[in-house]
């Protein structure tokens, strides 16, 4: 018993100030393991003192009647550790979740922090560069619809200053490839050219020898087997809609007006998108907007409908607050 004594004082200790969750499981384990010792403790004492109680005296049951209450106490003290262990493992486990939750909930409140700070101090840098930008390839579509359309003797319009750096032209579609027999000259790797192939005459009896006449003088040839890759392009290319028809710069704040937003059908000529293009002033929060401090709750006060309402006797008045 001095064994149990000393394990359940050591577990009594981890049971009120441990936090590691492993340490905790273990000592529950032990603990568990105290209990059915401590049964087997108070079963045996239990039956010592119902063999001995006709035959033993009085004194003698008196020390065995102390042994099974000691029997007693021990596995009641077992319990009661086991009870504290499983409650310490659920008060960490709930210490735990909550420190991830609090861990969460403050990298979301600096997250949220960044973001907010981001959108008021990035945002109307970026929609006010965009804008500029957007009024830059206008006024330039426009110049050049102009240009083009009375041009100087001997000028060749002028290309889209958009579809010139966004569309793609003449984009690989597939590639073939064949093997073709070519002359070329002997000591020489590539093949002769188009021009010549047909000028070669092959020699008498030879199908891979030949020779060609270049300014009077017969320069051998070989035939040679070449592979041909021909590649397949798609001469319409490809094009893009106008930044300005895809692009949308909503406002940062309610209530102010967006930087930017295209045509509901549509695209608009360059003509029209200057138009639309206002001038974007310095953007700032609203006064309105700012919140306090605090959340004021809306108040409503309810009169009787037969009693006019009097401001210094509100009679039966109720305040609510609406979330």
């Amino acid at each position: 018993m001095k064994k149990l004594a000393k394990d359940l004082a050591g577990l009594i200790g981890i049971s009120r100030k441990e936090t590691n969750l492993d340490t905790l499981t273990a000592a529950l384990a032990e603990g568990r393991e105290q209990i059915e010792a401590a049964t087997r403790d108070r079963e045996a004492a239990e039956v010592a003192y119902r063999d001995r109680i006709l035959d033993a005296t009085p004194a003698e049951l008196e020390k065995l009647q102390a042994a099974k209450a000691r029997a007693t106490v021990d596995l009641d003290r077992a319990e009661a550790l086991v009870a504290a262990l499983t409650s310490r493992i659920a008060y960490v486990r709930d210490d735990q979740e909550q420190a991830g939750r609090r861990s969460r909930y403050q990298n979301a409140q600096a997250l949220a922090q960044a973001a907010q700070q981001a959108l008021a101090q990035d945002y109307l840098d970026i929609a006010r560069r965009v804008h500029a930008l957007l009024r830059t390839v206008a006024e330039a579509e426009a110049a050049v619809l102009e240009a083009n359309a009375e041009l100087p003797d001997g000028a060749v319009a002028i290309r889209s200053p958009e579809r010139a750096v966004r569309d793609a032209a003449r984009l690989p579609l597939d590639m073939s490839t064949a093997e073709v027999e070519l002359w070329r000259t002997v000591g020489n790797i590539e093949p002769l050219p188009e021009a010549d192939q047909c000028r070669v005459r092959a020699s008498r009896g030879s199908h891979d020898h030949g020779t060609l006449d270049r300014d009077g003088r017969d320069i051998p040839c070989v035939r040679v087997t070449y592979r041909r890759d021909v590649v397949l392009y798609d001469d319409a290319g490809q094009s893009l809609p106008p930044l300005a028809a895809g692009i949308r710069l909503p406002a940062l704040y309610a209530g102010t007006a967006a930087f930017w937003s295209p045509a509901e059908k549509g695209e608009r000529s360059p003509a029209e998108t200057l138009a639309n293009i206002a001038v974007v002033e310095p953007a700032s929060a609203p006064s309105w907007r700012k919140p306090a401090a605090e959340p004021i709750p809306h108040r409503f006060t309810y009169w009787p409908v037969s009693t006019p309402p009097d401001p210094d006797h509100p009679v039966g008045s109720l305040a609510l607050d609406a979330a």
